[in-house]
C-alpha cells in the first residue's frame, strides 16, 4: 500500500473481488491495521462476517446494508433498497473520516451504480474526500466508466468489453447433500435426534429439507470404511 493510499476497483466477471480485498485486509491486520467494509447487496450470515468476529475483531469491521432478499431489476428500485444504500455510504465517510482505519472497502458498490439505486456523483464526491494515507477499494461488477477514470487519475483507459449483468445460484439438493457429507457423524446423530435437517442458502435463500431416511443414508456413508 503506498504512503498516501489508493483509490482500487476490483470489477468485472467472475469470483474473487471482495475475496481480494479481504486478502489485503488479512494482510493489513497482520502489520495492526484496521479495515472498515461496508458491504452493500447482501445481508447473511457469510463466512467472512463469521471470521472478522471470531479472530479479528478489533481489526476487520463489517457491516451489511443490504436487504434480506436479491434486488430483481425488472420490479424496479424500491425505498428500502435507497435507504440501506445511504446509511453504507453514510457510514463508510464516517468510517473515513474517523483516522481509526487504514482501509475502506465498499463492497458491491459498483453493481450498486449499475443497478441505479445509488447515483454516481454522491459516490464520487465519497472519493474525493478520501484521507491521505486511507485505502479506499471498490469491489463489484459492471464500474461506471466515471469510477474508472477517478481511480485510474491521468491514466488513459479502454473498456474492451460489457456483458449482461446476471445473478445466478449454482446451489441444488445434492451439493446440500454434499454439504451435510462434510459433518462429522456426530453432528449427523444430533440432526437425526431432531428428526430432519434444512440447509438454507445464503444466496438465493432456497431451502432443502432431508428427512430421517436420508439423514441415515448420509450416516452410513460416514461410517462406511474407507
Amino acid at each position: 500500500m503506498a504512503e498516501d493510499g489508493y483509490i482500487q476497483v476490483y470489477t468485472g466477471n467472475g469470483k474473487g473481488k471482495t475475496t481480494a480485498a479481504l486478502g489485503l485486509a488479512l494482510r493489513a491486520a497482520g502489520r495492526g491495521m484496521k479495515t472498515y467494509m461496508a458491504q452493500f447487496l447482501k445481508k447473511g450470515d457469510y463466512g467472512e462476517l463469521v471470521a472478522a468476529k471470531q479472530f479479528l475483531p478489533d481489526l476487520l469491521i463489517i457491516e451489511q446494508f443490504g436487504l434480506p432478499d436479491f434486488h430483481h431489476r425488472e420490479s424496479g428500485v424500491s425505498e428500502a433498497e435507497r435507504e440501506a444504500a445511504a446509511a453504507g455510504l453514510m457510514a463508510a465517510r464516517k468510517a473515513m473520516e474517523s483516522g481509526l482505519y487504514r482501509i475502506v472497502v465498499l463492497d458491491e458498490i459498483n453493481t450498486l451504480l449499475h443497478f441505479e439505486i445509488v447515483a454516481v456523483p454522491p459516490v464520487l464526491q465519497l472519493l474525493a474526500g478520501k484521507p491521505p494515507g486511507l485505502e479506499l477499494i471498490l469491489t463489484g461488477r459492471y464500474a461506471p466508466e466515471e469510477i474508472l477514470a477517478r481511480a485510474f487519475g491521468p491514466i488513459s483507459f479502454e473498456v474492451l468489453e460489457r456483458q449482461p449483468l446476471e445473478f445466478r445460484c449454482s446451489c441444488s439438493r445434492d451439493r446440500s447433500r454434499q454439504a451435510l457429507r462434510m459433518l462429522d457423524a456426530e453432528d449427523i446423530l444430533a440432526l437425526l435426534a431432531e428428526g430432519e435437517a434444512v440447509v438454507d442458502c445464503h444466496f438465493c435463500h432456497a431451502r432443502y429439507e432431508f428427512d430421517r431416511e436420508e439423514l441415515e443414508g448420509v450416516l452410513r456413508e460416514l461410517e462406511a470404511p474407507g
